[in-house]
């Protein structure tokens, strides 16, 4: 119902989605102070590749996951305390991520 008490109804849309191309990624704990577990969700037959960078930019780490085995841990123990970025990319799709470690 809008202000003037008259009501109006949209159009019915159907969305397809590709299975494959809706993806994220869980990351736990977060904040961390030694191992970050990581867990690809949705990425069917595909490498998932993982950078992580410092808040300066420059990449600290670099790691694969594929999909068969769909979890991995980064231990970031040799990482000082900080922010860090990490970007994960398959194929032409990517997001970042934000990490605190302790």
């Amino acid at each position: 119902m809008d202000f003037d008490g008259k009501e109006s109804f949209s159009k019915v849309v159907a969305a397809n989605l590709n299975k494959n191309g809706v993806w994220d990624i869980a990351l736990e704990p977060n904040p961390t102070t030694t191992f970050l577990n990581i867990e690809v969700l949705g990425k069917a037959n595909q490498t998932v590749n993982i950078e992580m960078f410092s808040i300066e930019g420059k990449s600290v780490m670099t790691k694969k996951i594929t999909t068969d085995n769909s979890k991995i841990t980064l231990d970031l123990t040799p990482l000082s305390s900080g922010i860090y970025m990490l970007k994960c990319y398959a194929g032409t799709s990517y997001f970042i991520k934000k990490v605190v470690k302790k």
